[in-house]
């Protein structure tokens, strides 16, 4: 999704720590395989961007998976 776009999200959403800064935010029937998905890299992906840019400065880094009927494009 380019930076510029922006999507807001309700309903029954469910979180899980993939990392000690960082939360996956899903759909509760999605939630375990998402962060499975994520809970090896995210961290490593954080502590790259500091390496290259500046360290990070909010709290907690949240990462948003939209569900597969998610309509987006043009």
């Amino acid at each position: 999704m380019p930076s510029y776009l922006m999507a807001i999200a309700s309903g029954d959403i469910a979180n899980a720590a993939v990392g000690p800064r960082s939360l996956v935010y899903a759909g509760p029937e999605e939630l375990l395989r998402c962060k499975r998905e994520l809970e090896d890299d995210v961290e490593t992906f954080i502590k790259t961007a500091e390496s290259l840019i500046y360290a990070y400065e909010w709290t907690t880094y949240n990462v948003l998976i939209l569900p597969p009927s998610f309509p987006y494009g043009m």
